[in-house]
């Protein structure tokens, strides 16, 4: 049976998950012979129900966003980039728990009522050299302007895009985005519309992004696997300040949102793109890809940390009309001392974002050209 420490810090744990997860992981725990009517009691009795800490550490619900959280309530510092096993084996010695089959014990999940027992979700972490949480760059002060405005989005599970103009979203007319010189030549309204376009997905994505922060003292807005399609892939890029650099790659629409998710509301970064011709920039290819870059600058509290860029491809979802979600993306963080707002680079190959290596396919690797 789990120790007094262990029931406890497992209380902790649960309450970070939503109820419909907790009713799960119940179920799967009990093998569905208990109903409970709230989320307080579905956690006594899951807590109850399990033997050893392994037993639930396992389960695919206790993801790692929520052990990452627990150990900084409790004054653990660990790397950001820290795999689940990881934060698991940080949190037993932190209960002097038993150690023993915990190295294999995240291999062994039989949670089979949570819907996530697929292989698509893969996780890939390459670090060259150790690398620590961002450096806050010192004596760089730039203002913080997180986008707000009227955006002309309306919250769900996908984004809709003009096309032209005005943008609906779910069959919700919302204000109309005005494209000037709309009487020039067909080549032309058709770049104006495209940048519209990339534009409102970009003000869309980071403020949907930043409202997670808690220093925002806002309500989150909706995000999570919906907005991505089920084998969508992440390549985050950390390049710090001694060129040191550290690569992750994820796979599947559960794993990326996990990781975008904590980028904002536990690391506690801000996004500031450069909504502009110069910092935001879109292509479609002839297969239907609507490729996207973007670039910025990044801010915890009161610091500018540096700059990054982001990579995405989108696909239509045939579902709904003018409705899209994210099949790959590329998010790469750079510490420097920022001057001035970043820019694009003129000649950036936008398509690239959607190039996969023949060569790294056995690797899933997502290859950026």
């Amino acid at each position: 049976m789990l120790t007094e420490i262990e029931k406890q810090g497992f209380l902790s744990i649960l309450k970070k998950l939503p109820k419909r997860d907790l009713i799960s992981l119940k179920d799967t725990v009990t093998k569905g012979q208990i109903t409970v009517e709230d989320s307080n009691e579905a956690i006594k009795v899951i807590i109850s129900y399990s033997n050893t800490p392994n037993s639930l550490f396992k389960r695919k619900k206790i993801v790692r966003d929520y052990l990452f959280q627990y150990l900084h309530e409790n004054g653990i510092v660990v790397s950001v980039q820290s795999d689940k096993q990881h934060l698991v084996n940080k949190i037993l010695e932190l209960w002097k728990s038993d150690l023993t089959n915990s190295q294999d014990c995240l291999m062994q999940d039989d949670d089979s009522n949570s819907g996530e027992g697929d292989n698509s979700q893969k996780h890939t972490t390459t670090t060259t050299t150790p690398l620590q949480p961002v450096t806050i760059i010192q004596n760089t002060h730039i203002n913080i302007h997180v986008v707000q405005g009227d955006q002309n989005i309306v919250d769900g599970s996908h984004l809709t895009l003009p096309d032209p103009v005005p943008v609906y979203q779910n069959n919700q007319s919302c204000h109309p985005i005005n494209q000037s010189n709309g009487d020039k030549c067909m080549n032309n309204s058709s770049s104006a519309t495209d940048q519209v376009l990339a534009e409102t997905f970009v003000r869309w994505f980071y403020k949907m992004m930043n409202s997670q922060n808690p220093s925002m003292n806002e309500t989150p807005e909706d995000f999570g696997p919906h907005h991505f399609w089920n084998d969508v892939r992440l390549r985050l890029l950390t390049v710090a300040s001694n060129s040191e650099n550290s690569a992750e790659q994820f796979e599947g629409c559960e794993m990326v949102s996990h990781r975008l998710l904590a980028i904002t509301k536990e690391e506690l970064l801000l996004f500031n793109p450069n909504i502009s011709a110069e910092g935001v920039r879109s292509k479609k290819d002839p297969h239907g890809l609507l490729a996207i870059s973007v670039c910025g600058t990044v801010h915890r509290g009161n610091d500018c940390l540096g700059i990054f860029e982001q990579d995405f491809g989108l696909i239509r979802d045939p579902r709904f009309e003018n409705n899209w979600k994210i099949k790959v993306t590329a998010l790469n963080f750079r510490c420097s001392n920022v001057t001035t707002m970043p820019k694009l680079e003129e000649d950036k190959d936008l398509l690239a974002i959607a190039t996969i290596s023949s060569r790294n396919n056995s690797n899933n690797c997502l290859v950026l050209q």
